[in-house]
């Protein structure tokens, strides 16, 4: 089977990222990424698709609430925003590390954004044994 066909002259670009997750701070109110993350300048407005899965844990004690999606941020710096906004996923961590998995898309102006797991921990216990996050975003010019 032939997927759809792609706007004139578009083509699309795979980027990865992987790396350690330093411990994420607990009772957050804003997400941090996890890990690293992949830079991208976007010279016109275009759709991102990005997966990413990291293990995640607590030290000791739980289990603890957290959220976690794809997000981006502007390189400048500023707020790193969830690819979907409210609509994020809730997840429980305990002292057993567990994969948890993010994936999303979202339309982005043209600009330079950095792009990756983000983690939102509004439990009460840090998230401190964690492993390597692995992921990819895709771009596909509009």
């Amino acid at each position: 089977a032939t997927g759809p066909t792609g706007a004139t002259g578009s083509s699309v670009t795979v980027a990865t990222f992987s790396g350690y997750v330093d411990a994420i701070a607990a009772n957050s109110t804003v997400y941090v990424f996890a890990g690293p993350t992949v830079s991208v300048t976007l010279a016109v407005t275009s759709k991102v698709v990005g997966v990413a899965s990291a293990p995640l844990a607590l030290g000791a004690g739980g289990p603890t609430t957290f959220y976690s999606g794809m997000c981006y941020q502007l390189s400048a710096g500023g707020t790193i925003t969830n690819f979907v906004g409210g609509a994020y996923s809730i997840n429980v961590a305990t002292a057993q590390r567990q994969s948890f998995t993010a994936s999303a898309g979202v339309t982005l102006a043209p600009g330079t954004y950095l792009i990756g797991m983000g983690i939102r921990n509004v439990g009460a216990i840090a998230l401190s044994m964690n492993d390597y996050v692995n992921g990819y975003i895709m771009i596909i010019p509009q």
